[in-house]
C-alpha cells in the first residue's frame, strides 16, 4: 500500500560539463496539476523533456522545478559563442520579418545573447549535458516520491484512525433512538391525561391511547435515523477500504467525495436529532469528518 501526499521536496547534485549542478523539485497540494521551472541559460532548452519527466509521476499538486549551476573556472573570459546556433536564430528572424514586416522589431542584441543555445561552453556535448541533467531530476524525483510516500503513509493513518472513531459514533448513536421515543411517549401520555382529564375514564382512556399511537408514528417517522447511520457506515467501510487496497493509484478525490458525503448525512444526523445527546454526538462526528477532509485534501 502506497498513500502519497502532495506535499514534498527533493534535491540532486553532481557535478556536469558545465560545473556543479543542483536540481531542486518541490511540490504543495493543488487541486489539479501545475508545473512552473525556474531553468539557467544553458537548461531552458530542454524544459519540455523535464515536464514530460516529472508530470507522469506527479499527477496532481503544486510542482517547482529549480536548477541551479556553479559554474566551473575554466581560464576563458566566459561563455563562447555559438556560430550554428546564431545562425538558425538569425534565419528565423529573417523569415519572420519577411512574413510579419513592420509588425516585429528587431532583436536587441541581449535579447539574441539570451536565446538558449547561442551562448555555450566550447567542448560541451548538449546531448550528454541534457542526459546528465535528466538523470539528476530523476534522482531528485524519486527523492521527492519517498517524502510524499513517508507523509502520505502518515496521513493515511491519521485518516483511518478518525474513520474508527466516525464508526463508534453511529455505533454509539443507533440505540439512542428508542429510548428517546419512549421519553417523548410518556411526555404525550402525561400531556393527554391531563387535556382529558375532564372526560369518562373509559372514553378518555381510549382517546388518550388512539393519540399517543398517533404521536409515536410521527415521532419515529421524523426521527428515523437509519437510513443515515447506514450511509455512513457503508462510506466509512468505502474509504477504509481504499485506503487498504490502494496501490499507488491516486486516491484523492475519491476520498474528497466520499468526505463531503460524510458531512451530508452527519447534517441530516443532526438535524433529525431528537435528544441533546444525539446531536452531540452529531457534532463529534462533524468535527472528526473535517479533520478528515483538512488530511485528504493533501493527498494525491
Amino acid at each position: 500500500m502506497t498513500i502519497y501526499s502532495m506535499t514534498g521536496f527533493g534535491v540532486a547534485n553532481a557535478a556536469t560539463p558545465s560545473g556543479m549542478a543542483s536540481v531542486e523539485i518541490r511540490s504543495v497540494n493543488s487541486r489539479f496539476s501545475e508545473f512552473s521551472a525556474r531553468l539557467p541559460e544553458e537548461c531552458k532548452g530542454f524544459e519540455q523533456a523535464m515536464r514530460d519527466l516529472i508530470s507522469p509521476r506527479l499527477p496532481r499538486g503544486k510542482i517547482e522545478l529549480r536548477i541551479a549551476l556553479s559554474r566551473l573556472e575554466t581560464g576563458r573570459d566566459g561563455p563562447s559563442l555559438q556560430p550554428e546556433r546564431l545562425a538558425e536564430v538569425l534565419d528565423l528572424t529573417k523569415r519572420v520579418r519577411q512574413e510579419a514586416g513592420e509588425l516585429v522589431s528587431p532583436w536587441s542584441m541581449a535579447d539574441l545573447l539570451r536565446w538558449p543555445g547561442v551562448l555555450g561552453n566550447e567542448g560541451m556535448d548538449p546531448v550528454a549535458f541534457e542526459a546528465a541533467m535528466l538523470a539528476l531530476a530523476t534522482r531528485a524525483l524519486e527523492a521527492l516520491e519517498t517524502a510524499r510516500a513517508r507523509e502520505g503513509a502518515k496521513l493515511a493513518a491519521s485518516i483511518e484512525g478518525r474513520l474508527a472513531n466516525i464508526k463508534e459514533l453511529a455505533a454509539t448513536a443507533g440505540p439512542l433512538v428508542p429510548a428517546v421515543l419512549e421519553q417523548i411517549r410518556d411526555k404525550t401520555r402525561q400531556r393527554l391525561r391531563e387535556a382529558f382529564a375532564d372526560l369518562a375514564p373509559a372514553s378518555g382512556e381510549a382517546l388518550i391511547e388512539d393519540r399517543i399511537r398517533q404521536e409515536a408514528h410521527a415521532a419515529s417517522v421524523r426521527f428515523d435515523i437509519a437510513e443515515e447511520l447506514d450511509r455512513i457506515a457503508a462510506h466509512v467501510c468505502e474509504m477504509t477500504r481504499i485506503l487498504a487496497e490502494n496501490r499507488g493509484q491516486p486516491v484523492g478525490k475519491r476520498l474528497d467525495f466520499l468526505t463531503q458525503e460524510l458531512h451530508r448525512e452527519a447534517n441530516t444526523l443532526g438535524s433529525k436529532s431528537p435528544s441533546l445527546a444525539l446531536t452531540q454526538l452529531a457534532i463529534e462526528m462533524k468535527l472528526a469528518i473535517e479533520q478528515i477532509r483538512e488530511q485528504v485534501q493533501n493527498l494525491q
